[in-house]
């Protein structure tokens, strides 16, 4: 099975349509059987897409727009022949105009969709409100099920990424049998110790880059982005991105892509491709 992850930084990338058009000609190749997006954005004041146009779109919770990253990913992979099953979800207002959301998409008949709040804070309004976003299939009798988190930041006073590793744990303490992932932006430096890396490694869970009999670097931002001006950034560049799971699966490799190496650069994020 091959996974992949990428936070879009959609719509406020410069040269936007161009990468996402690049993004999905990758997507394409791939042929991923799940991926997840974070900051998988719309406009708040876009023309609301016709559900009878949500090819492949599991459920809607929040209206989806007509530039939605997520369904416009959809929309030219199902051009290119490709058809995905995808859920998408807003979880706050972003930069005043934007619908900030997250998205899992696979090729494989969709069990049970949901979302739920990682952070205490739980108003719209506010941009430290942080949700997960997941989908479950069933792969040869075995549940296995798919989230895209996006973290806050570990010394963050209102809303850390201990508070919501401790909300994602309690999510899950009833489903310790299944297999989860955890697939995104973890805004924690895997070189930081006693942080959010440590921390999540301390209750279980562990990261496929350690597990990966193939390896690069695992360099996921290579410079100061947002959420990172104020902050100490390695000058080799900060493994931020991760694929977490609850059990010690074994990967064939888990490589960075759209790094500009390995496919071109579409995000202020490169993004992780890994296979069992």
């Amino acid at each position: 099975m091959k996974l992949m992850t990428l936070n879009t930084h959609s719509i406020m990338e410069e040269n936007y349509e161009e990468k996402l058009e690049k993004f999905v000609e990758v997507i394409a190749e791939l042929k991923p059987d799940v991926f997840v997006l974070q900051e998988s954005n719309q406009r708040i004041d876009s023309e609301i897409v016709d559900k009878s146009e949500l090819f492949g779109c599991i459920k809607v919770d929040t209206p989806i727009k007509r530039d939605n990253n997520a369904f416009n990913v959809a929309r030219l992979l199902k051009e290119k022949g490709l058809n995905y099953n995808w859920y998408w979800q807003s979880a706050k207002k972003g930069f005043d105009i934007l619908d900030e959301g997250l998205a899992v998409f696979t090729t494989h008949p969709v069990c049970d969709v949901e979302y739920f709040y990682m952070s205490n804070v739980r108003d719209y309004e506010n941009w430290k409100t942080r949700i997960a976003v997941g989908l479950t299939i069933n792969v040869d009798g075995e549940k296995k099920s798919f989230y895209s988190v996006h973290f806050g930041w570990w010394n963050d006073e209102e809303e850390n990424f201990k508070i919501q590793f401790e909300n994602i744990q309690r999510h899950f303490e009833n489903r310790k049998n299944e297999i989860i992932y955890l697939m995104g932006d973890f805004n924690s430096p895997a070189n930081t110790r006693n942080e959010g890396y440590d921390y999540a490694l301390s209750k279980g869970w562990y990261d496929m880059y350690q597990l990966a009999e193939s390896k690069d670097n695992g360099i996921t931002v290579a410079e100061k982005i947002d959420g990172w001006r104020d902050k100490t950034v390695d000058e080799n560049g900060m493994r931020i991105d991760y694929i977490f799971s609850n059990k010690p699966n074994k990967f064939k490799y888990h490589n960075v892509i759209f790094n500009g190496k390995n496919y071109a650069i579409v995000s202020d994020h490169f993004g992780i491709v890994a296979e069992e």
